[in-house]
């Protein structure tokens, strides 16, 4: 073998190894990127659970206070038959068992 042959194997093994480089770079900023998107995605929905949880154990702002006795149990239902009582009524007693309702 010749020294120019040498020299451009030489060369292209050089040049393989720059493209496998750069080829490595890329996919790892393609990583990096997929993961601050999912990082992203987890943190808004993490926000939303917590909004929803705010919501639900009256933390938050719901419209009515009637949602705040609604969700936690203290309206719908009673507590020693636990028959559903409805909002409209007037009564403090359950209409199945007679109970008085908290």
């Amino acid at each position: 073998m010749d020294a120019q042959a040498i020299i451009a194997i030489f060369g292209l093994m050089v040049l393989g190894f720059m493209v496998f480089v750069i080829y490595f770079i890329l996919k790892i900023l393609q990583f990096v990127i997929q993961a601050t998107n999912l990082y992203k995605k987890m943190v808004t929905r993490q926000d939303m659970m917590i909004k929803l949880l705010k919501d639900i154990r009256g933390g938050g702002n719901p419209q009515n206070n009637n949602d705040i006795s609604i969700m936690s149990g203290d309206i719908n239902e009673c507590q020693k038959c636990g028959a559903s009582v409805t909002d409209d009524s007037s009564s403090p007693y359950c209409g199945n068992c007679g109970a008085k309702l908290l």
